[in-house]
């Protein structure tokens, strides 16, 4: 019984084993098929005889000759690498197989294949072209341009290579020249879905309205559907402020299968540029759901509900990104922000001091931190918040101007001076700084430099009334009784009815033995200001 098994396996063998002459018989059944435009018939035939001698080396090289005409390059990937791992292959198989391996986006191993057949065949057409064109998808655009150059010198008009020369271009930044050679192909009805794609591209990059129309029409009249289409429509209608047709067509993506997060985004932003602030958030909404960790949909709802006046509601999503995005600062910014609306200063303050804290450059909020204790009068924490700023950027006029401030409030005058010597020195001609700096002078009794500061104040284009009123009064103090006469009088010409400079004026006539002027002035006073008179007659 054992040796009859034995037998008939033997025999079972022998008949499902392929006989070498079966190959050649196989093989012509096959090409007679095939020549009858039967394919799908020779295919059936080849897999009989690789099922039959599944190390037939030629059955692969036809099956996946077969399988690329029609343009089945993902059944033929298989069967190209078995025949070369059983055959080797010459340099027409290896074009095949990297024209297998690009369709399968293995750009890198198909680039390695044409660099084998050019390494033998230096000008092997397909080979140029291929690696060119898995070059662009590397990003190695300076090589694919060479490439590519090199084999439109030999086919000029080969429509693959000139699309990937606009492309390699476009790469480049050598936009002038891409625009032209995508221009000439379409010219020639040649790749136009792709040619106006890469076009839509270079033009939203420079917002160029007109052109992105262009490119928009005729994709969508290519494919009404056309993503790109709408998508340069939508824009081209926003920049030109056709703000319901931008709408439209951000809907319309919106509303398609598989839509994303980002087009539900702009479908916010038209609507709340509309003043349709209910139906900005609705969008928003959807955008939170299709992409749940977008802090850029959760603060733009929120800022959306603050317009409608919904503050508690944002102030709740402001947590929530809080809670989820803890280092996005603009969900401090804004709570603090409704915070302050309501009045609520001690939370403002709290959030702010916290974004100081967490934020990767907190400078800003160090100096809001700043002003929030310096309203406050809290002196010393204002203080301890400007010097963080300036432990920052220790060049911040604005900070240590307020530092001097908070200190000249707190009665530390001679600190308040020292700040502000260092700001003058950072911006010598800064109005703000030479004010604060001619108080601070004259509060310290220094009114030499008092006087000097405020004729730079004067100089620089600051001649309001009472600068001009101090600048005098400092020159009357000082013994300068004609340049306090005459800046008295410019003071004057600004507010005629201002009694201290007409007081002043008159101190100033009287030194210069004008008494009858100086008479005038004093009654001019009194009449505008009749408490004076009790001075008078004391």
């Amino acid at each position: 019984m054992p040796d009859n098994w034995n037998l008939i396996d033997e025999q079972d063998h022998r008949d499902a084993a392929a006989a070498p002459e079966e190959v050649s018989v196989r093989l012509g059944r096959a090409g007679s098929l095939h020549v009858l435009g039967k394919r799908r018939e020779a295919l059936e035939e080849l897999g009989t005889l690789l099922a039959r001698m599944p190390e037939c080396a030629e059955g692969y090289r036809v099956r996946a000759m077969i399988l690329m005409e029609l343009r089945e390059e993902a059944e033929a990937l298989p069967d190209w690498e078995r025949y070369h791992a059983l055959a080797g292959g010459d340099a027409a198989s290896r074009v095949s197989l990297a024209h297998c391996q690009q369709k399968a986006g293995r750009w890198s191993e198909a680039a390695e294949e044409y660099r084998a057949v050019l390494a033998g065949e230096p000008d092997q057409s397909e080979a140029l072209l291929g690696l060119g064109l898995c070059q662009l998808r590397q990003q190695r655009a300076e090589e694919a341009l060479e490439l590519l150059t090199l084999y439109l010198e030999k086919h000029p008009a080969e429509p693959a290579a000139r699309f990937g020369r606009a492309v390699a271009y476009q790469m480049l930044g050598e936009t002038e020249e891409s625009v032209a050679h995508y221009e000439r192909l379409l010219a020639e009805g040649r790749q136009e879905a792709e040619c106006l794609t890469n076009l839509a591209l270079i033009h939203r990059e420079k917002k160029d309205a007109e052109r992105m129309e262009w490119c928009a029409e005729r994709l969508l009249r290519l494919s009404p559907a056309s993503t790109v289409g709408l998508e340069c429509a939508a824009q081209s209608a926003y920049l030109k402020g056709e703000l319901e047709r931008a709408l439209e067509c951000s809907e319309r993506l919106a509303q398609a299968d598989g839509a994303e997060a980002g087009q539900w985004m702009n479908v916010g932003l038209c609507r709340k540029k509309l003043g349709r602030l209910e139906g900005a958030c609705e969008a928003y909404e959807r955008a939170m759901e299709l992409q749940p960790s977008s802090s850029e949909a959760r603060l733009r709802c929120a800022e959306a509900l603050l317009e409608q006046g919904r503050e508690e509601e944002a102030l709740t999503l402001c947590r929530e990104g809080i809670e989820k995005s803890p280092e996005v600062e603009e969900y401090y910014q804004l709570a603090a922000q409704i915070h302050a609306r309501a009045g609520r200063m001690e939370e403002t303050e709290a959030l702010v001091e916290v974004m100081a804290r967490v934020s990767a450059q907190p400078g800003e909020a160090w100096f809001r931190l700043g002003n929030l204790r310096l309203d406050r009068k809290a002196h010393e924490e204002a203080q301890a918040a400007y010097r963080a700023c300036l432990a920052e950027r220790s060049e911040w006029p604005e900070a240590r101007l307020n530092l001097a401030l908070s200190h000249f409030e707190s009665g530390q005058v001679d600190r308040a001076d020292a700040e502000l010597r260092t700001v003058l020195e950072q911006r010598p001609e800064w109005e703000p700084a030479l004010r604060a700096a001619a108080v601070t002078a004259l509060k310290l009794g220094r009114l030499e430099d008092a006087l000097a500061l405020h004729e730079k104040l004067i100089a620089a284009g600051a001649r309001e009334a009472e600068v001009l009123y101090n600048a005098a009064l400092l020159n009357d103090q000082m013994g300068r009784p004609e340049q306090a006469e005459e800046l008295y009088r410019h003071a004057l010409e600004g507010r005629p009815e201002f009694t201290e400079a007409l007081v002043g004026l008159g101190h100033a006539l009287e030194s210069a033995g004008r008494e009858d002027e100086a008479k005038q002035c004093w009654s001019r006073a009194m009449e505008l200001r009749p408490e004076l008179a009790r001075e008078y007659f004391r």
